[in-house]
């Protein structure tokens, strides 16, 4: 009965049962074949230090399969352990292993969505499968990101001359400033380089530029937004000392004295929490720079015009149908799930990064969005001007009614940022357009949309979050409207999985 409906549906949902089944065994088999966890890099980054630094580190006993030495970074495949060793001149090698903690937040946020949105049969069967295949490849274990070879024997002697010079010489990675215009960005960057290059160690090397923006873009750090003051979280340091070889990063910041504009700056140990503040550069021809003014820099951090995220969502609904001016009753309707509430559902919208966020902040955020989302209801009516009765199956029918939303939005949310789930309220307005297929026939308009909401957000990968809302829409006038019945609001709750894609807001405003 539901195949044969769906095939009713419009336009480009009209596909056979079979070729649906094909693409979605295709799509759960190349999921389930690439480990599910944290549906993005699988790989993990990892600091390894030493005290003292300087120590030959292998992975395995002997010197094939030598790594470097302390201080470095090692990109290492999920597993349930890690082992390491420390070289030793004339000695046996000393093992270091490492226990990986099961991630089980990594395991359900990357793994629900899909799972809710296919519904208790498929979804139960993905679910099951994905977990399972996360225990097998391992990808469901998480090491910690910083690996230590420590030795109290070790800590008294004196460096070498060697191991000093390493300490000296260091490969430093400037974050961009934040200015509201990149080629404002570029020349405070540049201004602090002719600055401070003669203060630093000749072989000291600093990196920036094209290259390494490009790199931090990936980690949503840009010249239009802020670092937070605790910095980048230890993973994302590994990982960029991986791509540029950095070992430390400087992250400075424009702010109004007495004597002017100056920037302040500090340098950070890109492996571990050492921080050094750096002299108090003046620069008097940024006194008029619009970053210095609070209310400009609000509304700048607040108010999002680009997206920065692709979302795939699910929507159930709880609809106040009317029946005053319909030809028909019902005496049944069911919240109906498919393949196609899938292909309906997905959103481009603008979402906060939880990991560059000050923790435990409020955060007010204002974003367009452009999205879509399928509802479906098994509909059993019966005609109500009838006078037999319904049980006798002459007037009474059992259909799918879908309804399809296509909508441009303003959002409005204040979130209370948290380390794993952050909770948010937020009200959303702007114009919607919405098609309904039922019994054959199809009506369709655009009409104002408004609705209110709250839920969780919570990061399930380095580029992956998860999203759970609920709350009421409604429309100006009836989006649903013909002899069956009639609708203008709703409740609802949404799941969506979505993907961070930071480079885009860029690439757009270098150009301004």
């Amino acid at each position: 009965m539901r195949l044969r409906h769906l095939k009713r549906f419009g336009p480009g949902f009209g596909l056979p049962f079979n070729a649906v089944s094909v693409a979605f065994l295709l799509f759960c088999g190349a999921t389930l074949s690439s480990g599910c966890a944290t549906l993005g890099d699988s790989k993990q980054y990892v600091s390894v230090d030493s005290e003292p630094r300087g120590q030959a580190v292998s992975l395995t006993e002997d010197a094939s399969g030598y790594v470097g030495r302390t201080p470095l970074f090692l990109s290492l495949p999920p597993s349930t352990s890690a082992e390491l060793y420390q070289l030793r001149e004339g000695s046996r090698s000393r093992a270091l292993k490492v226990k990986c903690r099961f991630a089980w937040e990594s395991v359900l946020l990357g793994n629900l969505p899909l799972a809710v949105a296919l519904g208790p049969a498929f979804g139960g069967i993905f679910l099951g499968a994905s977990v399972a295949v996360d225990l097998w490849t391992e990808s469901a274990f998480l090491c910690p990101a910083r690996i230590n070879f420590s030795e109290r024997s070790l800590r008294l002697r004196v460096e070498s001359a060697q191991n000093q010079d390493r300490r000296k010489c260091r490969r430093v990675l400037i974050v961009p400033p934040y200015q509201f215009k990149k080629r404002e960005a570029d020349r405070l960057l540049l201004t602090w380089v002719q600055a401070m290059r003669p203060r630093l160690p000749q072989c000291d090397e600093l990196l920036f530029g094209k290259h390494v923006d490009e790199h931090l873009a990936r980690l949503d750090v840009t010249f239009d937004k802020p670092l937070p003051a605790s910095g980048l979280e230890q993973r994302q340091l590994s990982r960029l000392g991986i791509q540029t070889g950095a070992t430390h990063y400087v992250v400075m910041k424009l702010r109004r004295s007495s004597r002017g504009a100056e920037v302040i700056s500090q340098m950070r140990d890109m492996h571990g929490e050492k921080k050094r503040k750096l002299p108090v550069l003046p620069v008097p021809s940024f006194n008029r720079s619009p970053t210095l003014s609070g209310v400009l820099t609000f509304f700048d951090q607040s108010f999002w015009f680009l997206p920065n995220t692709l979302q795939f969502a699910s929507l159930w609904m709880w609809p106040n149908f009317s029946q005053e001016n319909a030809d028909y009753r019902f005496f049944r309707h069911d919240d109906g799930r498919d393949y196609l509430s899938l292909l309906g559902g997905w959103e481009l919208s603008y979402v906060p990064r939880q990991d560059l966020r000050r923790r435990y902040s409020v955060s007010f955020e204002s974003s367009f969005s452009l999205w879509s989302n399928l509802a479906q209801r098994d509909m059993s009516m019966y005609w109500k001007f009838s006078n037999v009765d319904p049980d006798d199956g002459i007037f009474e029918f059992r259909d799918v009614m879908n309804i399809l939303y296509l909508g441009f939005t303003s959002e409005n949310r204040v979130y209370w940022m948290t380390p794993y789930l952050s909770p948010f309220v937020g009200a959303g307005g702007g114009l919607v357009r919405v098609d309904t297929f039922f019994r054959g026939e199809s009506t369709g308009g655009f009409s104002p949309f408004l609705q209110g909401y709250g839920g969780l957000i919570g990061q399930s990968g380095d580029n992956t979050f998860l999203e759970l809302s609920g709350g009421f829409a409604t429309t100006a006038e009836p989006h649903v409207e013909n002899k069956y019945t009639e609708l203008m609001d709703f409740f609802f709750l949404r799941a969506k999985a979505g993907f961070y894609f930071p480079v885009l807001r860029q690439a757009v405003r270098e150009y301004f």
